[in-house]
């Protein structure tokens, strides 16, 4: 817990518009989503991007993004590269236990202005082939949507993640965001 005379805050907080599986942002690469609300994140706060320490993004689909999507975020908002950048994948949970390191390396002094987030483009996950070193001939291959394979499946149970009635998790994350905004004096939430 960090010391009451120097708690740790939340400055300011930012989100992509809701979109949808082919929709509107299609365009856009999970990491340019990142950097379009780290961005807004310091115009919001007044903070110039040399003064972020750490940065830390969830994203679950990161595969066909190149290294380092988070990286990619933090250069794409124009923060130095000296700024660490680092890219977590805790499936549903990435943004949040980004945020919670972002916490962490606060308390510990290792930083003192950290941003996090979540950043994700479902549209633009790749489908991959299913290639083993011993398999020489392409009718062994099988061709997968990323997401529905490694990420978006859950491995203990075998069913797609959103098959199952996900309402009280949507309804915890909406109330932990809608919070976040008041907090921040927002009295309509986002």
């Amino acid at each position: 817990m960090a010391a009451a005379s120097d708690p740790v805050v939340i400055v300011s907080a930012a989100r992509r518009p809701l979109g949808r599986f082919m929709g509107d942002l299609s365009p856009f690469s999970a990491h340019k989503l990142g950097s379009h609300v780290i961005g807004a994140a310091l115009e919001r706060a007044k903070l110039a991007p040399e003064r972020i320490d750490e940065v830390f993004m969830g994203c679950v689909l990161s595969a066909g993004q190149g290294q380092a999507p988070a990286r990619q975020a933090a250069r794409g908002a124009k923060l130095p590269d000296a700024t660490g950048a680092t890219t977590i994948n805790k499936v549903c949970g990435s943004g949040m236990k980004a945020t919670m390191l972002a916490h962490d390396i606060i308390t510990a002094g290792s930083g003192e202005i950290v941003v996090s987030g979540g950043m994700e483009s479902m549209t633009n996950a790749p489908y991959r082939g299913s290639v083993k070193y011993t398999d020489y001939a392409f009718d062994k291959t099988t061709v997968h949507k990323r997401k529905s394979r490694d990420h978006l499946v859950d491995q203990i149970e075998s069913f797609r993640i959103g098959d199952k009635d996900n309402k009280r998790e949507d309804d915890l994350l909406d109330t932990f965001c809608y919070g976040v905004a008041i907090s921040l004096g927002n009295s309509e939430g986002f």
